[in-house]
């Protein structure tokens, strides 16, 4: 299994994250529903979603603005776990001075 902690951020980073994008959601209203269920399931640990919303925040896609700090913290996330695509995407964003 790879340490991805070497790449930078942490996990207090990385719920705070998640905390302060799920308290915007109540402005936002019922067209963010499924944004809100993915946010709620990467806090939970949920790889799929955790890649979902990098990818989301990293190309601007699905509503979300393009936020590239965002976007890492989230690939980070999964790439902790030995997600290898999550790990391929925080690697490429690292590299590359994208969001980190």
């Amino acid at each position: 299994m790879v340490n991805f902690c070497s790449l930078g951020g942490c996990a207090g980073m990385w719920l705070s994250l998640c905390r302060s994008e799920k308290e915007l959601f109540d402005q936002e209203g019922e067209k963010s529903e499924m944004h809100r269920r993915n946010v709620e399931l990467a806090l939970e640990g949920d790889i799929e979603a955790q890649k979902r919303l990098g990818t989301q925040h990293r190309w601007g896609s699905q509503g979300r603005a393009k936020d590239l700090g965002k976007a890492y913290q989230y690939f980070k996330a999964a790439a902790d776990k030995g997600d290898p695509q999550a790990l391929h995407e925080a690697a490429l964003m690292k590299i590359n001075g994208e969001g980190t």
